[in-house]
């Protein structure tokens, strides 16, 4: 709420329902205080570990990884530094060897030893039940072809999904990509299998590609977790936390076991501070594509309206009018009125 909103009414013991609206909004410095006292006494109190039962559950971890980037939007980086070596040195975490077994649900995906948080989900696709699912799927997949069981072209199997095809990588995220980086193929969708799409949306802009994708999802249902904090975004915050320090040779030994895992040349030790600043956003804003990551960090770093002109191509009405307060969403009317 205050990465959306800014300062929110705030309150940390029980009281009447209904003297909640009539709470004034807390600053911005003192909601995330409590946030960073939240998460302390959170971090002292939860588990390690669940067992198979719990699976899912907030752990130590969670809270720690969610300090660390609490910490970053204060600029506390010795602080931010600090948690996300308690987090590596738990032992609990590793990368995934390959970027595409983070969302391939063959690979037995869900909860690995990468993921610290993911909200879960679940489908049961032998009695084609919908427990608890989501339609993410459907912004994703590419167009159905008319009339026929095809998607752009490409047969997809047995996948049957209602969707709307509304979201497409901007021509400023498929220019990213170094030539080379394995994550290229998960992020955008040039294809399936051995099957190239032949129809596109946009002349040139491919669709988005199997990260997105859940073939055993029915309709608008999917069962695919969505993963809120990985181990990589750990390394990747310890590697800003430590350029920030002035440690560079650190900030890019970390940096580099992303690099790696995208099968892409390591980084110089001698690469300079402000280089390595302007290679972490490119990098996290390619390793988190539509992991609800990018505007938060826009925000914290001060280039929303920057970032927003930078796909003037593709939104040329958001370009010209971004301003440096949409930072943040307006309050609601109705939420206006109650306070009134």
């Amino acid at each position: 709420m205050s990465n959306t909103f800014g300062g929110v009414p705030l309150w940390t013991q029980e009281i009447d329902i209904n003297s909640v609206s009539s709470i004034g909004r807390s600053s911005l410095e003192e909601v995330r205080a409590q946030i960073i006292q939240d998460l302390t006494d959170a971090e002292m109190g939860l588990p390690v570990s669940y067992p198979s039962s719990d699976i899912g559950r907030v752990t130590k971890g969670a809270a720690q990884a969610l300090l660390v980037k609490v910490y970053l939007y204060e600029k506390d980086w010795k602080n931010a530094k600090e948690t996300a070596l308690k987090v590596v040195n738990s032992g609990s975490y590793s990368l995934l060897t390959n970027y595409d077994q983070l969302f391939d649900l063959n690979t037995g995906f869900k909860d690995n030893k990468e993921s610290i948080f993911e909200v879960q989900y679940l489908r049961e696709t032998t009695s084609n039940t919908n427990t608890r699912t989501h339609s993410q799927i459907s912004y994703y997949i590419p167009q159905r072809d008319a009339g026929k069981k095809t998607y752009a072209g490409v047969d997809f199997g047995n996948l049957v999904v209602d969707g709307w095809s509304v979201f497409l990588p901007t021509a400023k995220l498929v220019s990213m990509f170094e030539p080379g980086d394995k994550r290229k193929d998960i992020v955008l969708g040039f294809g399936f299998r051995d099957q190239k799409f032949t129809s596109f949306l946009k002349p040139g802009y491919p669709w988005f590609g199997s990260k997105f994708w859940d073939l055993n999802a029915n309709g608008q249902t999917s069962g695919k977790n969505l993963y809120l904090l990985r181990y990589a975004d750990v390394v990747l915050m310890l590697s800003e936390a430590e350029n920030e320090l002035g440690n560079t040779a650190e900030s890019v030994r970390w940096r580099n076991m992303i690099r790696t895992r995208a099968e892409l040349p390591e980084l110089a030790t001698s690469t300079t501070r402000a280089e390595i600043t302007d290679k972490i956003f490119n990098e996290r804003a390619i390793e988190f594509v539509g992991e609800f990551q990018r505007r938060f960090d826009l925000n914290r770093w001060g280039k929303l309206v920057e970032a927003a002109k930078s796909v003037a191509v593709d939104n040329p009405v958001g370009a010209a009018k971004v301003k440096t307060f949409h930072q943040f969403y307006p309050i609601s009317q109705e939420e206006i009125i109650k306070e009134s």
